[in-house]
């Protein structure tokens, strides 16, 4: 196959967690074609949020703050569904009542046109969680330039001997 055919691509879903969308990245719908950074999903780490079945199906989870490069790879696709996941949370996570986590059982998945629907939480009630987006046509990619070579710097100084 050709590098630019990407017909034969199957579609693959990324989850956006709602922190890294609420302070920087651009606005998606369906039908944009967007390029992401992602790292491979582990299923066992998002079961609390959206349970056992929707968290195998996902493939990537996207990154917008790590500079952590050797495990990061770029992942471009057209976005053909997205899911608003909204879930509810309780204290109590680890022992410390400040802290809280999601609710197992809870999450609900909403389809939207757009990143700029459904986030909203209403109090007493379900949290915005993340999107799960489904996108077709993929191409992959090394890590972002920018990222890749904060990774090197920061390796470089590493190892850079002490004098």
């Amino acid at each position: 196959m050709d590098e630019a055919d990407t017909t034969n691509t199957p579609a693959v879903t990324v989850w956006l967690e709602a922190w890294q969308c609420e302070c920087c990245g651009e606005p998606f719908a369906i039908g944009s074609r967007v390029s992401w950074t992602v790292w491979e999903a582990a299923a066992a780490d998002l079961e609390e949020i959206m349970g056992a079945e929707r968290a195998a199906s996902v493939h990537y989870v996207e990154e917008r703050h790590t500079q952590a490069a050797d495990h990061l790879h770029i992942v471009r696709g057209t976005v053909s569904a997205i899911e608003v996941v909204h879930c509810r949370d309780a204290p109590g996570a680890g022992g410390n009542p400040n802290a809280y986590s999601p609710v197992p059982g809870t999450a609900t998945f909403t389809p939207v046109a757009s990143s700029r629907e459904g986030t909203e939480s209403v109090a007493g009630g379900p949290l915005f969680q993340g999107y799960l987006v489904v996108l077709g046509g993929v191409e992959y990619g090394p890590p972002a330039p920018g990222r890749l070579r904060t990774w090197l710097s920061t390796l470089r100084s590493a190892v850079r001997p002490r004098t």
